[in-house]
């Protein structure tokens, strides 16, 4: 059997004062890791802590088995000052047999601290997330799944799931947005209510964005009330070009059809747009 403990008694910049223990446990061959962090409780934010468990095999060609995570108030801000505050807790677990086999990693977790992005929160307060890749291809992520319960729970927001893919040659993203209200993401946000789905590639600097949102906006005027709205985005941008194939937004009676190209050739070079588009009915 071994142990390592490790500790930082006093604070420095963002980290809270933090204690850690690992511990080996077993046969040689197959041993029972275990760890555990501490930290500190900031003024009016809980105790943080994390706990690892999982057997490793130190002589096989990867030494990883099994491994479950259990979280509970990790704030993200601790460990980046441009990550928003956060309390999650909620478990993990890693499945991995060997290093040219499929690994997993599921999570459920909840956010005890949600708010608005605007207030350095993260919007919102349950995300279940299920990966895989391969150890020898670390380059290659598949994300299954990611559902996000937007908001809060008692200030509901819409749900958001998506899936997608990561390769040495680009990425794609699949999401699906279920009565998603941005001004309750981030006040400096529309107040729309939308639904709908939207799909996004990257290779390089280039991104394609698609996306067919059906929902509801509110008026300018107050008497107007709330307006169904419809709104189609194809396009591609990348930093010195934007190509718009097609943007179609209908609200109510109005209704707006725009394609163009923006591009900007050397950073010292104007901007030039070439557009199309036709209005009908925009107050």
């Amino acid at each position: 059997d071994a142990g390592l403990d490790l500790a930082q008694a006093a604070p420095i910049a963002s980290l809270p004062a933090w204690n850690a223990r690992a511990t080996l446990e077993g046969p040689l061959a197959e041993p029972l890791l275990q760890g555990t962090l501490r930290a500190a409780a900031a003024p009016k934010r809980p105790a943080q802590s994390i706990d690892l468990r999982g057997t490793v095999r130190p002589f096989s060609t990867w030494p990883l088995g099994e491994m479950q995570l259990q979280l509970q108030a990790l704030d993200l801000s601790t460990f980046a000052s441009a990550a928003p505050a956060t309390a999650l807790s909620g478990s993990a677990l890693a499945h991995s047999t060997g290093i040219d086999q499929p690994a997993s990693l599921a999570a459920d977790l909840t956010n005890e601290l949600p708010g608005r992005w605007n207030d350095g929160r993260l919007p919102a307060h349950r995300l279940q997330v299920d990966l895989s890749a391969r150890p020898d291809e670390p380059n290659v992520v598949t994300l299954n799944r990611l559902e996000a319960a937007l908001g809060t729970p008692k200030v509901d927001a819409g749900r958001l799931t998506a899936s997608g893919r990561r390769t040495l040659k680009g990425w794609n993203l699949d999401a699906q947005l279920q009565d998603v209200q941005p001004a309750l993401l981030d006040a400096r946000a529309p107040a729309v209510r939308a639904s709908g789905t939207a799909a996004a590639s990257g290779r390089g600097a280039e991104v394609q964005l698609r996306a067919e949102l059906n929902g509801q906006l509110q008026a300018l005027a107050p008497a107007d009330g709330v307006r169904t709205a419809q709104v189609k985005l194809d396009a591609t941008f990348d930093p010195r070009r934007t190509q718009v194939r097609t943007l179609q937004a209908i609200a109510g009676g109005a209704r707006a059809d725009l394609a163009g190209v923006v591009t900007h050739d050397a950073p010292d070079a104007p901007w030039t747009v070439k557009a199309d588009g036709t209005l009908v009915d925009i107050d």
